[in-house]
């Protein structure tokens, strides 16, 4: 089967600028993220409301994908993904973090491979 992967670079991270980055807000991020994702679907001739999609995201666009998911703006998402520590969990495990960045393989010979790895990792201990 085919599939799309599509990236977002949100408000106040990296190349993207608003009339306002500093407004970080949850449910400014999420409307962002539903915008973009509906805009390319209309770019590219694709139906947003019947299209499964999979949401994926680490650290804060992992909290992201769970609101976005939950806020029902884009109604055909099938799944979610959260890789890494998210909002509440974030603090507490600050001191287990540069153990687990250093751990981590620098590149992959397969896409079963990084699959197994993010799975080996998001279940072991610190």
């Amino acid at each position: 089967k085919e599939f799309r992967v599509v990236a977002l670079d949100l408000r106040g991270h990296g190349n993207t600028h608003t009339s306002d980055d500093n407004d970080l807000c949850t449910d400014t991020l999420v409307d962002d993220i539903a915008a973009t994702v509906e805009a390319f679907c209309k770019t590219e001739n694709l139906d947003v409301r019947s299209m499964p999609m999979l949401v994926a995201g680490h650290s804060l666009g992992g909290a992201l994908a769970v609101h976005l998911t939950e806020s029902g703006k884009l109604p055909c998402i099938v799944g979610t993904c959260v890789c890494d520590v998210v909002e509440g969990t974030a603090i507490a495990a600050l001191g287990n973090m540069t153990k687990v960045v250093t751990s981590r393989p620098q590149r992959f010979n397969s896409v079963e491979e990084a699959g197994g790895v993010c799975f080996i990792l998001s279940y072991r201990e610190c």
